[in-house]
């Protein structure tokens, strides 16, 4: 059978050197060029110069894109490891493990048939719904080209994927924990960085960076901002809510933050990970139609850079 075309079932996706259970990716790179146009000869028929292309021009470094929609596991993201392929989540735990994301590039990354390094995280979210395993979504900057490898297959391996059933969190207003009458249906949780690319003169104009099938890359990619937000769906929402973002029948000048503790459970019941969005209420909605139930959705954003 020809293996000219790759099937979803063969295709190997590793990050970092660790193997995912992927349900489907999207890789894409591309240069950033610009078109050199000069004035040229004089063209009587114009009356003026014509206009010569001479070349295209690099205006930036060979640049890519990853996002990945994947199935959370226990040896992904555990109580006493988070890969650094989601250390953005790390950040948003509850006890806040680390005070900054490393500026380190992930390497050794395989998407199907494609090798490629200097992998950057910047977004990092996942849903809860009742009786379902736990889907995230990842997305990535690459710097740089990728490489064609021969075809790399997964291994089969005894996976311990996390469950939403026990996994919904404790929700509190404004330091009040919510009452009975508050029902959750489904959770949505976000964290995203926002980064900086710089460059050096020397390090991308030498005749190394020209002969280097890697091209051009940022000297560093440093984090510039850090924040976290998690959108809950449910039968009611907070009311007398203030200019503040908090509810104004609990609010004082020493109001605590309005705060959504989440707790992934693994499908044997163990807990895998604690995350912690506290912050202020940006938004809440009411949605009533006829043949369905309330919903209300509540967003709460931590700015935790």
């Amino acid at each position: 059978m020809s293996n000219k075309f790759l099937r979803f079932e063969d295709g190997k996706i590793s990050l970092n050197g660790k193997e995912l259970m992927v349900n489907s990716a999207s890789l894409s790179i591309a240069p950033g060029l610009d078109i050199e146009r000069v004035y040229g000869d004089y063209d009587s028929r114009i009356n003026g110069a014509r206009v010569e292309f001479v070349n295209f021009h690099p205006n930036n470094h060979i640049k890519g894109k990853l996002d990945i929609s994947f199935y959370i596991s226990a040896d992904i993201i555990s109580v006493n490891n988070v890969n650094r392929l989601f250390e953005l989540a790390e950040i948003g735990s509850a006890d806040k493990a680390k005070s900054k994301i490393s500026e380190m590039p992930l390497n050794n990354n395989i998407v199907g048939r494609y090798t490629f390094d200097n992998l950057y995280l910047n977004n990092f979210s996942f849903q809860l719904s009742p009786f379902s395993l736990i889907r995230a979504n990842a997305s990535y900057d690459i710097y740089g080209t990728i490489k064609k490898i021969p075809d790399s297959y997964f291994s089969k391996a005894d996976a311990n994927f996390a469950h939403s059933l026990k996994s919904f969190s404790d929700i509190k207003i404004s330091n009040e924990l919510s009452s009975d009458e508050f029902e959750m249906t489904s959770l949505n949780y976000e964290i995203n960085v926002e980064r900086k690319v710089n460059n050096r003169i020397r390090a991308n104009e030498s005749s190394t960076v020209k002969n280097s099938t890697s091209g051009a890359l940022p000297f560093r990619v440093s984090c510039e901002k850090i924040e976290s937000n998690v959108t809950i769906e449910s039968n009611n929402m907070p009311d007398n809510l203030n200019e503040y973002g908090d509810s104004s029948y609990f609010y004082s000048e020493n109001t605590a933050k309005s705060v959504a503790d989440i707790f992934l459970y693994s499908l044997s019941g163990d807990r895998i990970y604690r995350f912690q969005c506290s912050g202020k209420i940006m938004n809440q909605s009411l949605d009533i139609s006829e043949g369905q139930h309330a919903k209300s959705k509540i967003v709460i954003k931590e700015v935790i850079k």
